[in-house]
């Protein structure tokens, strides 16, 4: 972003979504001993590609500030929000991520999100490495 205010926009409308769905929400990763602002963790409505409309299919994904990698703050985060939205009633999570994307495919390991495989991605242009859980799949982890 360019400046703060457009970070506040950004906020705005991140805000804004959240009141009009409670399952799209994004947060902050923030690493409790410093303070610094890592990254941010969301789960977010995914519109069909062939059709743009909204299925009731949710993705949770993850974005680390290079310093921050490594650590192991996306897989926290990660898991703190799928244990919150599935307390919530949310019935299943999707994750996806670019074919090449290794460390984030480590993070979805690491959560124990069932692997579909790499096939055409529903949502994007191309394949993708699809993962998908249900609330009674992580519930019984």
């Amino acid at each position: 972003m360019a400046d703060l205010d457009e970070a506040l926009d950004w906020i705005d409308v991140r805000r804004q979504r959240e009141a009009a769905d409670q399952f799209d929400v994004t947060r902050a990763i923030v690493v409790r001993d410093t303070g610094v602002v890592a990254g941010k963790v969301s789960l977010a409505r995914a519109h069909r590609l062939d059709t743009g409309l909204f299925m009731g299919e949710y993705e949770v994904g993850w974005w680390l500030h290079p310093d921050s990698a490594g650590h192991g703050y996306a897989t926290e985060a990660a898991r703190a929000l799928i244990d919150d939205v599935f307390e919530r009633g949310l019935a299943e999570v999707w994750c996806g991520m670019y074919v090449d994307n290794d460390a984030s495919a480590h993070v979805a390991e690491r959560l124990g999100l069932p692997f579909l495989g790499v096939q055409q991605d529903p949502w994007y242009e191309g394949d993708s490495r699809l993962y998908r859980v249900t609330r009674d799949e992580w519930l019984v982890r």
